[in-house]
């Protein structure tokens, strides 16, 4: 497997388990990833803006899902900076808990999955 593609197992294998109650939610930046990391190529780029714009948007709720990789955490844990990413960028339904996002850090091999709790 691609060394710039070892996250996409884990968020396929997401979207494959819980696809009727998740929906990529687009943060208040209008964008649906940040690529800090430069780990996502662009059709993992096309593939989670077709999702979030098209796929989501007809399901109950509007779920949202976005992907942010960096380079390194330089000492912060992956669970602190990923609650304070999903707060930051406001991804999901307030009331709904269908907000998603995928944080992986390249340097540190970690990744985290937030999810909203409304």
């Amino acid at each position: 497997m691609n060394h710039r593609s070892w996250w996409l197992l884990p968020l396929l294998l997401l979207l494959g388990f819980g696809l009727a109650g998740l929906q990529p939610v687009q943060a208040a930046s209008g964008k649906w990833y940040r690529d800090n990391g430069n780990m996502m190529g662009s059709e993992s780029k096309t593939v989670i803006k077709q999702l979030n714009d098209q796929t989501f948007a007809k399901i109950t709720g509007h779920p949202q899902i976005a992907v942010i990789t960096v380079t390194s955490l330089h000492d912060e844990e992956i669970e602190d900076y990923a609650n304070e990413q999903f707060a930051k960028l406001g991804i999901g339904k307030k009331g709904w808990d269908n907000g998603l996002l995928l944080v992986l850090s390249r340097r540190d091999r970690k990744y985290w999955l937030e999810v909203g709790y409304g």
